[in-house]
């Protein structure tokens, strides 16, 4: 299984919240399912996300959240109209499983490979 370290609000936006688009400036094409990792940074923090949704104040940091599914990966202008839509390039996400509780885990850039552990507490192979 990959991961992707997701800045906060958004990470817990992508697990807990309504947020099923990642941007980033790059494209993936890789499918599956993608482990979430909170990031250690506090410097994207904001008080509502696009959408209006209020942000949680009790945010976790450094740890996996939780999986969703990539589904594709598109550019901004064939992404479905969504305002997490920013781009350059939307990758699209469904189906959110929060762990039970977060795992502490060091992040890294890019995709990486999620721990073991992540499949396990899920139940998934």
């Amino acid at each position: 299984m990959k991961a992707l370290t997701v800045c906060q609000p958004w990470a817990w936006a992508i697990i807990f919240g309504p947020k099923r688009i990642e941007n980033r400036t790059w494209k993936t094409f890789y499918r599956g399912p993608l482990a979430i990792h909170a990031g250690k940074s506090k410097s994207h923090l904001s008080e509502t996300l696009n959408d209006g949704t209020a942000t949680p104040p009790d945010l976790t940091f450094g740890a996996f959240l939780g999986v969703v599914e990539l589904v594709d990966c598109v550019p901004v202008n064939e992404a479905p109209a969504d305002p997490f839509a920013e781009g350059p390039y939307c990758w699209l996400l469904e189906d959110p499983k929060p762990l039970p509780k977060p795992l502490p885990w060091r992040g890294a850039q890019l995709l990486w490979k999620a721990p073991e552990q992540i499949a396990t507490i899920l139940g998934a192979e």
